[in-house]
C-alpha cells in the first residue's frame, strides 16, 4: 500500500538514478522506482519544482533568451503530461481486461470444481450399482443350486414312484391293502411337489421385482449422463465467449500498438502494456488448454457410460436366458408327472 506522501528530494533522486540507467524519468517510471508510492498528482508537482529550480539555476550560463527556454519547458511538460494520460488510459484498459480474464478463471475453476463432485457421485453410484449387480449373480447362483437340488429331489421322487408301482403291481392281486396305502403316497407326493412348485414361482416373481429395480437404476443413471453433457454444452457456450474476450483483448492490443507509434517519447512504457498483454493471452491459453483438458476427460466419461451401456445390455441378455431356464423348470414337473404308470388292475 501506498504510502501518506513523498519528498522532493526523493522525487530527484528517483529521477536521477533512471538518468544514469539511461531511461526516461517519466511519471509511472519514477513511481516504480520508488516502491510504487506516491500519488501521480505529487510525483508532477515535484518534478515541475524540480525544473524550475534547474532552470533558475542554470539561467546565468544559458546562451538562449529566457522566452524561449521557457517556451521549451513548456512544449516538453505539455508533452509529458499528454504522453502521461494516454499511458494511464491505456494502463486502466489494460488492467480491466486482466481483472475481468482473472475473474473467468476463478468462476472457471469453481465450475471444474462443482463438476468434478458431480464425477465422483455418479462414480460413487456406478460402485453401487457394481456392487448390487454382484449381489445379484450371487443370489442367481443360489437360485440355480437350489434348482438343481429340486430336480435331483424330484428325480429321486418319480425313480421312487415308479419302483413303488412296480412292486405294488406285482403284489396287487394279493395286498389290496397295500395298494390303498400306495394311493395315499401318491397323492401326498403329488402335494408335495405342488408345494414346492409354487415356492419355486414365488421365488421367480422376486427375481423378476429384482430385475425391474436394476432396470430403473439404469434409466436414472442414464439421466445423470445426459445431464453431464448439458454441462458440457454449457461449458462449449462458455469457452466460445472466452475467445471473444481474447479477441476483443488483441483489438485492445492493437489500438495500444497505434498510440505507443504515435508516442515515440514514450515507447518504454508502451512495451510494459506489450507484455502485461502477452502474459495475459498466456493465461487465456492457459484457460483454453484447461477446457481442452475437461473436454478430453468428459468424451471418455461419455465412452465409459456407452461401455457401461453395452455391459447391462449383456446383463438383461444373460437374465433374459435365466428367465427361459427357470420358465423350463416350472414347466418341468408338469410335464414328467404324467409319466408316471397308472397301477395294472388286478
Amino acid at each position: 500500500m501506498a504510502r501518506g506522501g513523498i519528498y522532493k528530494s526523493e522525487v530527484k533522486q528517483a529521477r536521477d538514478s533512471l538518468l544514469a540507467q539511461g531511461l526516461s524519468p517519466s511519471i509511472d517510471a519514477i513511481r516504480v522506482a520508488l516502491g510504487n508510492t506516491g500519488s501521480r498528482s505529487t510525483i508532477h508537482r515535484h518534478m515541475k519544482e524540480l525544473e524550475a529550480e534547474e532552470e533558475r539555476g542554470g539561467a546565468a550560463g544559458q546562451a538562449v533568451s529566457d522566452a524561449l527556454q521557457h517556451l521549451v519547458g513548456q512544449l516538453a511538460e505539455q508533452l509529458r503530461t499528454e504522453a502521461d494520460e494516454r499511458i494511464a488510459k491505456a494502463q486502466t484498459a489494460c488492467d480491466a481486461t486482466v481483472a475481468q480474464a482473472q475473474a473467468a478463471m476463478a468462476e472457471q475453476a469453481k465450475e471444474g470444481r462443482s463438476l468434478s463432485d458431480q464425477l465422483q457421485r455418479i462414480e460413487t453410484r456406478l460402485r453401487d450399482e457394481r456392487e448390487a449387480h454382484a449381489a445379484t449373480q450371487e443370489e442367481l447362483h443360489q437360485e440355480r443350486t437350489q434348482s438343481a437340488t429340486l430336480i435331483e429331489r424330484i428325480a429321486g421322487l418319480e425313480a421312487r414312484l415308479q419302483e413303488r408301482d412296480t412292486h405294488v403291481a406285482s403284489l396287487e392281486s394279493k395286498h389290496q391293502q397295500a395298494r390303498e396305502a400306495l394311493e395315499h403316497f401318491r397323492q401326498s407326493s403329488r402335494e408335495q411337489r405342488e408345494a414346492e412348485l409354487r415356492r419355486h414361482e414365488h421365488q421367480v416373481q422376486s427375481f423378476q421385482v429384482e430385475l425391474r429395480q436394476a432396470q430403473d437404476i439404469l434409466t436414472s443413471k442414464s439421466q445423470d449422463v445426459l445431464h453431464l453433457n448439458r454441462e458440457n454444452a454449457r461449458l462449449s457456450e462458455q469457452y466460445a465467449e472466452r475467445d471473444k474476450a481474447l479477441r476483443e483483448l488483441q483489438r485492445h492490443h492493437d489500438q495500444a500498438v497505434t498510440t505507443v507509434k504515435e508516442l515515440a517519447a514514450v515507447k518504454r512504457e508502451a512495451e510494459t502494456v506489450a507484455r502485461q498483454w502477452v502474459e495475459t493471452h498466456t493465461e487465456l491459453e492457459q484457460l483454453r488448454g484447461e477446457f481442452q483438458r475437461r473436454e478430453a476427460a468428459w468424451e471418455a466419461e461419455r465412452i465409459a457410460w456407452h461401455q457401461e451401456r453395452e455391459e447391462q445390455a449383456r446383463h438383461d441378455q444373460r437374465l433374459q436366458a435365466i428367465e427361459g431356464l427357470l420358465a423350463s423348470l416350472k414347466t418341468a414337473p408338469h410335464m414328467a408327472a404324467p409319466s408316471a404308470k397308472p397301477p395294472s388292475g388286478p
